[in-house]
């Protein structure tokens, strides 16, 4: 048994120790602008509406959203 247990917390703890990566750019847009309005998600579409940001047409926010219905915005790079 203390075997085990010595070879569970030889195998958890570099877990607990290792770096978490940094986001990327798209993954830090995404949690900046569309996890923090979820619940809010007019408020998101109205903002983007405010700062000019051209919303896609059903047919090619459907590529964006894998075929799911949704709203997706371009984003300048």
């Amino acid at each position: 048994m203390r075997i085990l247990l010595l070879l569970m917390a030889a195998t958890v703890a570099p877990a607990f120790t290792a770096e978490s990566p940094l986001p990327d750019d798209f993954n830090a847009l995404f949690a900046a602008t569309c996890m923090q309005h979820y619940y809010a998600q007019d408020t998101m579409r109205d903002q983007m509406k405010s700062q000019g940001l051209e919303v896609l047409p059903p047919d090619q926010a459907g590529f964006v959203l894998s075929g799911k219905e949704g709203t997706a915005c371009l984003f300048p790079a």
